[in-house]
């Protein structure tokens, strides 16, 4: 019995749409990338990476100069999701090697997970490494990869395959002289339409899974991806040619009798697919120990940093989290006003807070061992509201004043050991007693103009012998610094400070002759004493000027910070010499500037406008207090919006000149919100749209423990700068030593 045409079309089309499906599912070739991550290219000279959807595949050369086994080394490998495939990366992590190289992809990931989240995206930077790409987006995309998402388009993928070479069986027996062969036509009709359904799924669901991989690193969707899309657009041909096959022998009728069911199979087929897929999702386990619910992907856990696991403190103590999310904006966008942060305290609710509040959770705790957790609930109650997310419990001990104070004194035992007399036990005396005492070495404290500096390693002060007339009438170089760098400083009480950042990194062999420092103090208070403003005008006299008292019209209150900061900006931006300075930093006096590291990076910026950056927390809402018993309270007849506007944190941030410009032409116009100069900065610096830009390298020790890559650190006592400074000078790590309780600027 003769064949149709369009039946030995149709079975052409299929053919060719079932090889390339095969082809496409097969192959690696999905999203590809020839580019090295910035973050790498000290590390790699060449990446080739392609992923498909059942795993991915990397070609790299590791660069001649990298250090360790490293060194001119090649690494080739395909690893697979779901499968084992032994490979060996001993020379980027070993310790990570050693214990997950065995299992498959999302198998070693999961098991990484259940370490630690830390553990997790250590594994996953490690794959990064080999792969040549962000290690951040790498984790986001092996998160998908190895979640639902990943599970429904390898599922779909191999629904495409088999269905489409079961159509083309059925059709191929359906245009023989095999009796009933319309049904295996009609057979054929129902598994090409699922073919074509899943073909489409696999490739729509591709693009999300492997987005996070297109915003840090070049990749692009390849051959596979086109492919898959030239076999659903040969399944649809197909399907259509279909329609003509019952010409065969008279069969119509029968035909007909048939579609409804064939259709209602299909229906069925489609519904257990998309049920399989919402299985996989509803039993998808978040690796994370802490998430109790996994509702979407915008949260993914919930971390305690303060107080830190098995810790001894004394209270009150602050509670600070994480909430760790791929996108804050998005997550806030999402769940502003609808979930709720509650501090659980050995099992007792202590405080609940919206998700976007940017408040302290600030609790007086009784001496003893405790056990704190965060939970988060879709209302304000948690005896009534759903725990969605809690994080891991944290034991921690809370010591009375005189039993936390023994192990500080072993600590300060341990570092007159490491570090000498010279730097544990400095002098941190009062301006007073300095004054008295250059009094009773015979120095002329009445009249002596011979300008001083500060011996870092004694913290003796010796004459400047070098040439001092290239100045200006101010005091400043004549010629233009880079940097000029404002250190809020309290005149009389901030002393301390002041000689721990001369003698550390504003010392002159530390301080860039490119970055000009200056304390902006403004006026003696009116009731101090006559020798109190002796030894003012003293160190005045020694330190060549650095002090600004009268020079600038402000108060030294603390209430009048933003006026401190304006009028210093005021004074910055009309001087001669500072206004052709590229950039304007502001300090407070307990923070530690990589002056060096930080004027070379400027440099390599070269001149930037419209700059306003430094520590910009994103994600929370920063409401204004409204207690007239709170330290910073703001009356609404103040400011009369609910919450504050992003802005860059007080302790340090850093604007352009053109910036600087603007405040001090409007200075006569520009008006301060209580003490909050950061917040005012902000909200002056919105009438020129220009808008806070997070460094991630401005931290404070009481919100961010010490790492190693930070350019300014505050909340730090002179203590703590000394140490800091002794570190960098001896060759070791910035933050060798660190203890968060010594270094702490409130530290006694």
């Amino acid at each position: 019995m003769a064949c149709s045409c369009a039946g030995l079309i149709s079975l052409i089309v299929l053919f060719v749409a079932v090889a390339l499906n095969v082809v496409a599912f097969s192959l690696p070739l999905w999203t590809t990338s020839t580019t090295v991550n910035e973050s790498l290219q000290d590390t790699l000279d060449t990446s080739d990476f392609a992923a498909g959807v059942w795993g991915f595949c990397t070609d790299v050369e590791f660069s001649s100069d990298s250090n360790g086994a490293n060194a001119s080394a090649s690494f080739d490998h395909c690893y697979l999701f779901h499968t084992s495939s032994e490979y060996n990366v001993t020379d980027v992590d070993s310790n990570l090697m050693a214990n997950f190289s065995e299992y498959s992809v999302c198998d070693g990931y999961s098991r990484a997970g259940d370490v630690s989240d830390d553990m997790q995206l250590a594994y996953a930077t490690m794959l990064a490494t080999t792969a040549g790409m962000d290690p951040t987006q790498f984790n986001k995309f092996l998160d998908k990869s190895c979640g639902a998402l990943g599970s429904a388009t390898l599922a779909f993928g191999g629904i495409s395959m088999g269905a489409g070479a079961l159509s083309f069986v059925a059709l191929a027996l359906g245009i023989t002289c095999c009796k009933k062969r319309s049904i295996f036509v009609l057979i054929g009709k129902v598994f090409v339409g699922i073919a074509q359904v899943a073909t489409i799924l696999m490739f729509a669901l591709w693009i999300p899974q492997a987005r996070p991989l297109g915003k840090a690193d070049d990749v692009t969707l390849n051959g596979s991806f086109v492919l898959a899309v030239i076999s659903t657009v040969l399944y649809i041909i197909a399907s259509g040619l279909h329609c003509d096959l019952p010409a065969f022998d008279g069969q119509i009728d029968q035909l007909k009798l048939w579609e409804p069911l064939a259709m209602h199979q299909l229906t069925i087929i489609l519904l257990l697919c998309v049920a399989y897929c919402s299985r996989g999702a509803a039993f998808t386990v978040d690796n994370d120990a802490s998430a109790l619910h996994q509702e979407d992907e915008l949260l993914k856990g919930l971390r305690v940093l303060y107080p830190e696991q098995n810790a001894q403190y004394k209270s009150p103590l602050s509670f600070r989290f994480q909430m760790i999310t791929p996108d804050f904006s998005t997550l806030m966008a999402a769940y502003t006003g609808l979930r709720w942060l509650c501090l659980q305290l050995d099992d007792t609710w202590r405080r609940c807070i919206p998700i976007e509040s940017g408040v302290l959770m600030i609790e007086s705790i009784n001496t003893g061992n405790h056990t704190a957790r965060l939970v988060m609930f879709d209302t304000a109650t948690p005896e009534t509201g759903k725990r969605l997310l809690q994080s891991k419990d944290v034991a921690f001990t809370v010591l009375s004043d005189e039993d936390f104070a023994a192990p500080l004194k072993q600590q300060r035992l341990d570092d007159l050991a490491l570090y000498g007399p010279e730097v544990v036990e400095a002098e941190e005396m009062n301006i007073v007693e300095w004054f008295q005492l250059r009094k009773s070495k015979g120095e002329d404290t009445a009249a002596n103009h011979v300008m001083r500096e500060v011996d870092p390693a004694t913290g003796e002060t010796r004459p400047i012998t070098e040439d001092i007339t290239a100045k200006s009438s101010n005091g400043s170089p004549t010629n233009p610094p880079l940097l000029v760098i404002g250190v809020k400083t309290r005149v009389i009480d901030g002393f301390p400070f002041r000689q721990a950042i001369r003698q550390t990194w504003a010392s002159k062999g530390s301080l860039p002759v490119n970055i000009r420092v200056l304390f902006a103090a403004c006026r003696i208070p009116v009731d101090a004493s006559e020798e109190v403003r002796q030894a003012i005008a003293y160190e005045q006299k020694v330190y060549g000027g650095d002090l600004l008292t009268d020079v600038l019209d402000c108060e030294d209150s603390y209430a009048m910070l933003p006026q401190k900061v304006k009028e210093f900006l005021h004074y910055v931006g009309t001087d001669h010499v500072l206004r052709r300075a590229g950039y304007v930093m502001i300090a407070d006096e307990d923070v530690y500037v990589r002056a060096g590291d930080f004027a070379e990076q400027l440099a390599a910026l070269g001149p930037l406008t419209d700059l306003y950056a430094g520590h910009v927390k994103e994600g929370n809402a920063f409401l204004p207090e409204r207690d007239p018993q709170r330290r910073y309270y703001l009356p609404e007849s103040v400011y009369p919006l609910e919450e504050f506007p992003p802005f860059a944190w007080g302790p340090h941030y850093l604007m352009s000149m053109d910036v600087v410009d603007f405040i001090a032409y409007n200075r006569e116009e520009l008006q301060g919100l209580g003490c909050l100069d950061d917040v005012t900065i902000a909200l002056w610096l919105l009438a020129i749209q220009v808008h806070p830009q997070h460094l991630a390298q401005f931290q404070n020790l009481r919100e961010t423990p010490c790492t190693n890559e930070l350019l300014v650190y505050a909340d730090l006592g002179p203590f703590a700068m000394r140490i800091i400074h002794n570190n960098l000078n001896s060759g070791r790590s910035f933050c060798h030593g660190f203890n968060r309780h010594t270094w702490d600027k409130d530290t006694k």
